[in-house]
């Protein structure tokens, strides 16, 4: 049966009323897709609501809360045990994922284990970071996940399978998803990031059913945590124009200004807000916590990460595939996206700086070509191929539709001074982007972040290899500017400005 929703109205629930009023103006308002969430609760003390939700949404069976073996506090409390102990009425039992000290990674193994031990629950509540957060969507769903990419078909412009009126299936498990840290996006979409074969991947799953965003619980977060968050939305400086350039090339005719506007809007307070957040100013975190939110709806609506996932993020994942195939620990994700932020937006500089449009109509490298390469490039760390099998799949999907894409490509010649001044007008200066990092307390090299140089360099490198989501990396690399040299140079360009290696 269909949930209803709780009687609450607290001030943060008005997020998805404005929200809902900014994507009306759309002038594409056939591609967005309904929001899926009924509730979100912010507030300095809201975590006494949980029970009222769990009443509104949960159907018969067990209330289960999903988390993993990491300790987490509130006001000096166990995190958990409150939670657990909010819950008792209903008789709560408690599911944790992995042993205490080790990584919980997010692949299709793990949310297979998930949904065995989730089976039969009235109601599922996940207490932790994105990743327990993207397990819980992927395991509560009705259709299991099938290692199909929500990146596929962006090449073209469709959406992705999954649940396509933007509702949760009558069959889904009510979920509830208590954040405990304002360092990724992923509490409010539809989308799980899950490694498959190896490869990072973006996956169709399910909108969680309520969101509670307790200030207390987060401001007790560790300090990295939140820092991240604030790496993660500096790429709202550099990915949209990855998006937007993929739309003048005809490769993603999705690109939506209120969509983006959604997380762009206002974005340069990120600045004053970074420096709240090593403060760990309530104002601040607040604000943090609220663009996060609806930049999660605005991908959520638009079916697909794109509008806020460019170059940067795809730099992260090569990072957690290298380190996840040699056993080392993974970083932070929002830590990582930041810290590569920088060096697109070098890239971005650099491209704009010397780039002749006519190198639009530069031959493609044929199909031999390019997965020779991805063979090489992959095989680096996984020998068994199954990785470059994987990349293979979604990048040659991309180089098929640039090839397809010629026409859109001849007209951009003549259009390229306005485009690329709207370019421009979405991009920040790589300065801006490391004093907005170290105005937070973030890292803004990879030398910071414990990366090795040589991985890291590779996955600037390559980025653009893992999926099929067209980007400032493919520009440079199909017009003959991102060679070795080119590489280095934009990250000698990185570091005069206090990123790069």
């Amino acid at each position: 049966m269909a949930a209803t929703r709780p009687a609450t109205h607290l001030a943060e629930d008005r997020t998805l009323d404005d929200v809902r009023a900014r994507l009306a103006r759309s002038t594409h308002p056939e591609r967005l897709r309904p929001i899926g969430m009924h509730a979100i609760v912010q507030g300095g003390d809201v975590l006494g609501h949980l029970p009222d939700l769990v009443r509104a949404y949960a159907r018969p069976g067990s209330v289960v809360v999903l988390t993993d073996a990491s300790s987490m506090e509130r006001h000096g409390r166990d995190l958990k045990a409150d939670i657990v102990a909010l819950l008792a009425p209903f008789g709560a039992r408690v599911v944790t994922l992995g042993t205490p000290g080790a990584e919980v990674h997010a692949d299709l193994a793990t949310v297979a284990h998930a949904r065995r031990a989730l089976a039969g629950a009235g109601c599922v509540v996940s207490v932790g970071s994105g990743t327990i957060c993207d397990i819980g969507k992927a395991a509560t769903q009705a259709v299991p996940i099938d290692g199909s990419p929500a990146e596929d078909g962006a090449a073209d412009g469709s959406l992705p399978a999954g649940s396509m009126d933007g509702t949760s299936s009558a069959m889904d498990i009510p979920y509830l998803v208590i954040q405990t840290a304002c360092s990724v996006n992923a509490f409010t979409d539809d989308m799980a990031v899950l490694l498959v074969r190896g490869a990072k991947r973006t996956l169709p799953s399910r909108w969680p059913d309520a969101l509670v965003i307790d200030l207390g619980v987060v401001a007790g977060a560790p300090d990295v945590l939140n820092q991240a968050g604030v790496g993660e939305l500096t790429s709202v400086f550099t990915g949209p124009a990855d998006q937007l350039l993929a739309s003048e090339v005809g490769l993603d005719p999705g690109y939506d200004e209120a969509v983006v506007g959604l997380f762009r809007d206002d974005a340069e307070r990120l600045r004053e807000v970074a420096s709240g957040i090593a403060r760990r100013d309530g104002a601040s975190l607040a604000w943090l916590c609220d663009r996060m939110t609806r930049s999660g709806l605005a991908l959520g609506v638009a079916g697909r990460t794109a509008p806020i996932s460019g170059a940067e993020h795809a730099i992260s994942h090569l990072l957690d595939m290298a380190a996840i195939r040699t056993g080392s620990p993974t970083g932070y994700h929002g830590a990582q996206v930041g810290v590569a932020a920088v060096v697109v937006a070098a890239l971005w500089q650099d491209l704009l700086e010397r780039f002749d449009p006519v190198r639009l109509l530069d031959q493609a490298p044929e199909e031999r070509v390019a997965r020779a390469r991805i063979d090489q490039v992959f095989g680096r760390f996984d020998p068994s191929g199954e990785t470059a099998e994987e990349c293979w799949r979604l990048y040659g999907h991309k180089l098929r539709a640039w090839v397809a894409a010629g026409p859109a490509r001849e007209r951009l010649i003549d259009a390229w001074p306005a485009v690329r001044a709207r370019i421009e007008s979405l991009l920040a200066e790589p300065a801006w982007v490391v004093g907005t990092l170290r105005a937070a307390g973030a890292p803004t090299t990879f030398s910071d972040l414990g990366a090795d140089p040589v991985t890291a360099r590779w996955a600037v490198a390559n980025a653009h290899l893992l999926r099929d989501r067209f980007g400032v990396l493919d520009l440079a690399d199909l017009a003959g500017r991102w060679t070795d040299a080119d590489v280095d140079r934009v990250l000698a360009r990185a570091a005069a400005a206090g990123g790069g290696l």
